[in-house]
């Protein structure tokens, strides 16, 4: 972002930072930036301004993430693009029976059983790494 905007700065144009995001007018273009976590800056520059968009940019958040898949899950908490805790896991969960019949009410039975084990064995595992970062994340 950095290298396309960067040599826009003191341009004639607009900037207009409102709504959470940064919008730069040029005489041939006009470009909408919402960063991820929001703009909390709420301004109209009458020339390219940059330096809100860039410092809302570059700020480091303290982010929490639980992935789960049949079959594994994943925790972390995540402070900028650094891991600083995480614990995978794995659980069992039968594939789908290819032919029906009498035992095919048993494998899906089976499986909807280790599926649920396997999403509370995430959500504990996600509650024990999360709880010394819930008030910050």
């Amino acid at each position: 972002m950095h290298k396309r905007l960067g040599p826009l700065e003191g341009e004639p144009g607009r900037a207009v930072y409102a709504d959470g995001a940064a919008r730069i007018e040029l005489a041939t273009e006009t470009i909408t930036v919402r960063p991820p976590f929001g703009l909390a800056h709420a301004r109209v520059y009458d020339e390219v301004e940059l330096g809100p968009l860039f410092e809302a940019l570059d700020e480091d958040h303290l982010v929490a993430a639980l992935l789960v898949r049949l079959g594994g899950y994943a925790v972390g908490v995540l402070e900028g693009e650094r891991l600083v805790a995480s614990k995978v896991g794995t659980r069992f969960v039968k594939g789908k029976h290819k032919k029906g019949g009498s035992s095919s009410n048993r494998f899906r039975r089976r499986r909807d059983e280790q599926a649920r084990a396997l999403i509370e064995a995430a959500a504990e595992t996600a509650a024990r790494v999360l709880k010394p970062w819930r008030d910050r994340v």
